[in-house]
């Protein structure tokens, strides 16, 4: 009866604690979520509703806040700027993504001289710096070279990520077997088809968690364009917004709220196809032991 008893006080101390950790998980969860329910809802109100105060109820007004955001953006139109703006953050993903595996790779299974020293002065060294401290060199090299007003000083240099390395070589130190390398070399395969055949699989949870930050930080990027870019037509979604917000169109809140709502659907577009190797991310991680 005692060892019963005792039972029966664990199991509801582990029914209470889960119910617990539920209850604080979904507060959290409402915490994040509600700021965005809001900048939702208001993409459909006036201004003049929303300087009466929150609601969390929809209003009537979107279509006339996407006809005077259209309006606003006569040249060019908001079809081109997030094109624009998704040439640069897809490919920025891309180049990011493979690259840094690839980086990573080599930290990871190769043993060469200096290996360590290497990681630590540019990987960790290099992430430690902000990227707008070098803008202005930046800035000279690519005039030098005449690609200013061009995508590709935006997108070329994150071929060196030392984050994504960074990132892609933890997750490889805890998911890659020795073993499965040398079945690969013994079966004749090269570096490179191991690589592309064996480990990139493997390592795709933690390559899909870095492209969600790639493509996030990219397409986010504001300060980077707005320097190399000259054309009025090559400008990004951030570079939209802040153009409402700095002229007179800043008292139309609906429209600014409508803007903003429209530029974060692509991020919540890629963060729901990826979302399952991210699990499986955070599963890799839990079960590691």
């Amino acid at each position: 009866m005692a060892r019963e008893a005792v039972e029966l006080s664990a199991k509801r101390r582990l029914i209470f604690n889960r119910i617990v950790i539920y209850i604080l998980l979904s507060v959290i969860a409402l915490f994040c979520i509600v700021p965005f329910y809001i900048m939702f809802i208001n993409s459909t109100r006036s201004s003049l509703q929303i300087n009466h105060g929150v609601s969390l109820i929809p209003g009537k007004s979107i279509v006339q806040n996407w006809v005077n955001l259209n309006n606003k953006q006569k040249e060019p139109n908001l079809a081109r700027i997030f094109s624009n703006s998704a040439i640069i953050s897809v490919s920025v993903t891309i180049l990011m993504s493979y690259f840094s595996a690839l980086t990573a790779y080599a930290f990871t299974i190769y043993n060469f001289k200096g290996k360590n020293a290497l990681f630590m002065i540019f990987v960790m060294a290099i992430m430690m710096v902000p990227s707008q401290l070098g803008l202005i060199g930046f800035y000279d090299l690519c005039l030098k070279l005449k690609l200013i007003n061009t995508y590709w000083p935006l997108t070329i240099p994150a071929i060196a990520s030392p984050f994504g390395v960074f990132f892609i070589r933890q997750f490889m130190q805890q998911v890659i077997n020795e073993s499965t390398i040398q079945a690969g070399r013994i079966d004749g395969a090269s570096e490179l088809r191991i690589f592309h055949q064996l480990i990139f699989p493997i390592a795709m949870p933690g390559i899909a968690v870095q492209s969600i930050f790639a493509f996030v930080g990219s397409w986010n990027n504001y300060i980077t364009p707005l320097v190399l870019l000259t054309s009025e037509k090559k400008k990004t979604v951030p570079m939209m917004i802040a153009e409402i917000n700095s002229t007179a169109w800043r008292t139309d809140f609906g429209v600014l709220y409508l803007a903003v709502a429209i530029s974060v659907i692509p991020i919540l577009i890629i963060f729901a196809v990826l979302q399952k190797r991210v699990l499986e991310n955070v599963q890799i991680g839990g079960t590691k032991e």
